[in-house]
């Protein structure tokens, strides 16, 4: 399996139920988003699927905001966080800070008991 190929067709997807849905119910993104997580966690090249997140942080591929903090708070790669605070830049530009900021709360925040957004979640 191509997992790049494999990853833009489950975002594809992604894509459109989200404009089906109007951009209003993130929650039913999720069972795509668990997918993804199966094709990281089981693919033979973990760098292959790396690159697929890293091309998120660097605005080569097209997602919902939602997907790539949902990701990381299963997988916390170091690669894609130095990728992110890469493109934060120096200044950090004020466009990018919030997802920024949304990544490195999704893998370096301990309490996430109470949250309710995502039924999944560990």
């Amino acid at each position: 399996m191509d997992i790049q190929v494999e990853f833009r067709r489950i975002c594809d997807q992604i894509e459109k139920v989200d404009i089906a849905n109007d951009y209003s119910d993130c929650t039913v993104l999720e069972p795509y988003f668990q997918k993804l997580i199966t094709i990281g966690e089981n693919c033979s090249n973990p760098k292959e699927f790396t690159q697929c997140l890293i091309d998120i942080v660097q605005g080569n591929s097209k997602v919902t905001s939602y997907l790539l903090p949902y990701l990381m708070r299963h997988f916390k790669y170091s690669e894609v966080i130095n990728a992110s605070t890469i493109r934060l830049g120096e200044p950090p530009d004020p466009r990018y800070m919030n997802f920024h900021s949304d990544l490195v709360h999704a893998v370096f925040d301990k309490d996430w008991e109470n949250s309710v957004l995502w039924k999944n979640m560990e």
